[in-house]
Parts: C-alpha cells; sequence; structure tokens
C-alpha cells in the first residue's frame, strides 16, 4: 500500500487541506505562535536566528500550603486542599458554559475532558482528574486536569479551517492546519495542581509555546506564507491562553480569595527557530510522533464503531486504573506473556477505562491516556512541573485515502516518549539526564509492545502488517511527505 501526501495525494477527502477524520474536542494546545513574523518564516533560513524566546511550562497561579496550629506544614490538609482545589476546577469547566460571552471566549463553551453529565458538587468530577504519582516525599501525587474546546481543537487539527470557511458552498479560499490529524497526540491540554511545603501550584502547559515544538510541519508549510493564515494563527495562541487562564482565575478565585496570578516560565528555555529544528532533528523520527497504519486483511473500510473497539481493546490489554478488565485483571496486572516483554515494576495501565472521544467527520476518533507509576515517579523525579507532559497518549483514527475511495486505514499515533524526554525535559540535572538515559526508550518499547500484542491477539479483526508514516517536521523538505 502507498500514500503520497499533499498535492501528490493525500489522505482526507479533501486533498489540498489535509483533511483528517481526526479531530479532538480539547484544547489548541499547539495554537501557540508568539513567534517570528511570517517573512522570516518562508525565509531560505526559516529564520533560525531569530529570537522566539520561550518555555513549554508556564505557572500560573498560587495558593498557600496548609499549616497546623503550630505553624507548620500540615501535609494531609495540603493534600486534601489540592485535591479540592482541582476538583472546583473541574466542577467550573463543567458547570459554566464560557460561549455565553463569545466576545471574550470566541471559541465556545471548555470541557473538563473525561466527564460526562453535570456534576452536583464539585467532588462529582473526582473521578475525571488524574492522579499522577510522585516520589516527592512532600506531594502524594499531581492532580491533572484534561481541558478540552472543540473549536480550537477543530483547527489544530485540521477540520475546521483557521481562515475562510464562511462561505461552505465555495471553500476554495480555505486555508487549515497542514496534515492536521497528525497533531492529535498533543491534545488534549493539561493543567496540573501539585504542593510543596509552601505553596500549592497551578501549572499548564503553554499555549504559546507548544506550537512552536508539536507543529513545526505548519511553521514551514506554505500556508505560512498566506498573510491571512499567518496572522490568524499568530492570533489565537494569546487568545487560547487568555482564555484558559480566565477560566482558571474565575474558578479558583471562587476556591480561595487569596489567590495569587501569575505568569512564569518553567522548564528548558528555548532562544531560536534553530533550536527548534535542532530537538526535532535529534530526535529518532525526526519528529514529536510515530504514526502507524493498518488495513484489513480482507480490504474492507474500518467503521467508527470498530475504531472505537480497537482504542477499549488496547485498553482493556493495557489494564485500566481503578478498574478491573472483562477477564477480571486489576489496574497494571497483564496477561504472563505481554507481563514478560514488558519492563520490569512498570504496572502500566490506562489512566481511564474508557478513550477520551474526539469528535470527527463522521463519528469519533479516541485518545488513550496510559500511565505507568514506576516511569511517572521517575519523569516526576526531575521537578513536579512536568506534569502536565504526562501521561503518555496513544490515539486511534480513521483516515481516508484519496487515491483508493472507500478505503479507509486505521491509524494509531504515539507521542514519542524520546522527542518528548529531549523537548520537555531537558531543563533536567546533568545526573538526571545521565540515569534517566535508557528511559525513553523503554517506555516507547512498552507502548508499542503493548498495542501490538493487543492488535495481534485480543482483538477480534484480522490486519494486515503495519506501514509507518512519517510526515516531515523540519524544513528544507516537503511538508507531508509520505515515506
Amino acid at each position: 500500500m502507498s500514500y503520497k501526501i499533499d498535492k501528490q495525494v493525500s489522505f482526507g477527502h479533501r486533498a489540498q487541506k489535509m483533511v483528517s477524520r481526526a479531530l479532538c474536542s480539547s484544547v489548541l494546545v499547539g495554537m501557540g505562535i508568539m513567534m517570528v513574523t511570517q517573512s522570516s518564516i518562508a525565509g531560505s533560513e526559516y529564520g533560525q536566528s531569530k529570537s522566539i524566546s520561550f518555555s513549554p511550562f508556564s505557572r500560573v497561579a498560587t495558593m498557600s500550603a496548609v499549616k497546623d496550629i503550630n505553624g507548620d506544614f500540615d501535609k494531609a490538609a495540603t493534600d486534601a486542599r489540592a485535591k479540592e482545589a482541582a476538583q472546583a476546577l473541574g466542577f467550573y469547566l463543567a458547570t459554566v458554559n464560557e460561549g455565553a460571552d463569545l466576545e471574550n471566549f470566541p471559541g465556545g463553551n471548555w470541557i473538563l475532558g473525561g466527564y460526562e453529565g453535570t456534576p452536583a458538587v464539585p467532588a462529582d468530577t473526582a473521578h475525571a482528574i488524574l492522579g499522577i504519582p510522585t516520589p516527592n516525599p512532600f506531594l502524594q501525587k499531581v492532580n491533572v486536569l484534561d481541558i478540552c474546546n472543540k473549536t480550537y481543537a477543530s483547527m489544530a487539527l485540521g477540520v475546521k479551517p483557521i481562515v475562510g470557511g464562511d462561505t461552505p458552498l465555495d471553500p476554495t479560499d480555505d486555508k487549515f492546519v497542514v496534515n492536521g490529524y497528525a497533531h492529535t497526540p498533543t491534545l488534549p491540554c493539561e493543567v496540573a495542581i501539585h504542593y510543596d511545603e509552601n505553596n500549592i501550584y497551578v501549572d499548564m502547559l503553554d499555549p504559546s509555546a507548544i506550537f512552536k515544538l508539536f507543529f513545526s510541519d505548519v511553521i514551514f508549510s506554505d500556508e505560512m506564507k498566506d498573510d491571512a493564515f499567518a496572522a490568524a494563527i499568530q492570533a489565537m495562541p494569546p487568545q487560547v491562553k487568555s482564555e484558559l487562564k480566565a477560566i482558571i482565575y474565575s474558578a479558583l478565585t471562587a476556591f480561595d480569595a487569596d489567590l495569587v496570578q501569575m505568569d512564569e516560565r518553567m522548564g528548558p528555555a528555548y532562544e531560536s527557530i534553530g533550536d527548534i529544528i535542532s530537538v526535532v532533528q535529534k530526535s529518532p523520527q525526526q519528529s514529536p510522533y510515530k504514526h502507524v497504519a493498518y488495513t484489513k486483511q480482507d480490504n474492507g473500510t474500518f467503521s467508527t464503531t470498530e475504531a472505537s473497539a480497537v482504542a477499549q481493546t488496547i485498553i482493556n490489554t493495557m489494564s485500566i486504573h481503578g478498574g478491573t478488565t472483562p477477564d477480571g485483571r486489576t489496574a497494571g496486572e497483564h496477561v504472563e506473556e505481554l507481563e514478560s516483554i514488558l519492563s520490569d515494576g512498570s504496572l502500566w495501565r490506562s489512566a481511564r477505562p474508557t478513550a477520551l472521544g474526539i469528535p470527527g467527520k463522521p463519528g469519533k476518533n479516541w485518545v488513550i491516556e496510559a500511565c505507568s507509576p514506576f516511569y511517572a515517579k521517575k519523569a516526576l523525579s526531575t521537578g513536579p512541573h512536568h506534569a502536565t507532559a504526562l501521561p503518555c497518549e496513544i490515539t486511534v483514527q480513521i483516515i481516508d485515502n484519496d487515491d483508493a475511495p472507500g478505503e479507509e486505514t486505521l491509524v494509531i499515533s504515539y507521542l514519542d516518549a524520546n522527542f518528548m524526554f529531549s523537548a520537555l525535559f531537558s531543563d533536567m540535572s546533568a545526573a538526571d539526564a545521565a540515569t534517566f538515559a535508557a528511559v525513553p526508550g523503554a517506555v516507547m518499547g512498552d507502548l508499542e509492545a503493548m498495542v501490538e500484542f493487543s492488535l495481534e491477539r485480543d482483538l477480534e479483526i484480522e490486519l494486515n502488517a503495519a506501514t509507518q508514516i512519517k510526515y516531515n517536521m523540519l524544513p528544507g523538505k516537503k511538508v507531508g511527505q509520505f515515506k
């Protein structure tokens, strides 16, 4: 099976727009581009020396830790307070419709990923908030919320145009994010609430930075030569960040009137386009992602029901945090044959009992959040501000092929742990870097082993051998080339 991308051949029935059926109802983690001007991007050197100083993480608020009657740090009370703050934010997301204020929230309503319905009290949202384990003696778990917005996600993933869209009968002026579906593993957006003996902290992945690292193919795409597209995409990240911070401040100021608002850069520092190129270039895939495509042995097409079944089968194979699998296994418990090929003591499980459903055309596509307490503790030993880089993301999507109408391919994508450690954890100490040198490869090996085992042994669909898809994320080559 051979596919070509861009104008040669494209996945997606709108070839020039790279529209896929993958869309995420989560926040546009990536539309951050407080970066270079369109002219410096389009130039032959891609603005490599241009200063675009940014860091991936942002600390946006603090609250005081709880003290006992003697003025000493009260760990149990502070842990409870941090969880209550996370639930207050989750409750706000689940009950307030920001879309009623389109002047300040043009993206419309934001939601809490993994939560359905309307909670009666903040504690009702607890099951949708992830608890990431940490080795920090002052900290039990980091509370992580997935925050989702359909409008911005649709733009990030190439389903909704960045410019155009006003005349659906004549979409020739529409301009989309190139190869949009390929960026799905970056979503949804995450906010983390954690603490030490002094403060409770609220951190987020910075939308004005993540785009530069995870959407570098868009930075170097022909679309950026269009003034309207470049202007619209540069205007979006500060709006996304503004909306997220407004939600956090509204929810948590009501929770704690003494909340301190801030915007502090955290994590590794990037100072130029050249720094972005370097970190992408050094990664094994020369990309933040690994994409693997599957077709049916009977040459049939994949239904949205089957895509959901694939995602659930992978989750069941992996095991489920806080639950049991259909065959009675508990979190971190795998069948013997699978356990024998995974890292010792990794205890992999799905962070959620079902995948996050992502609206697409038609139906839904799926995000699996995989978590290993063993590797999570290792990652957070380098600093709890890294929590929003966890857990590991695997996506299941249906992509259609213009060269073979009616032929649909199942694509499973991974957020490459090698790139994540290189791009987001490079602020760790030299000693930590040496200690953890083998960790990214081990993590990726485990993730791929669980998926492959699931598809080969547990899935009731016969698949052909996998084919890897690669999209060029670097300048100097045609964006979207299939290899």
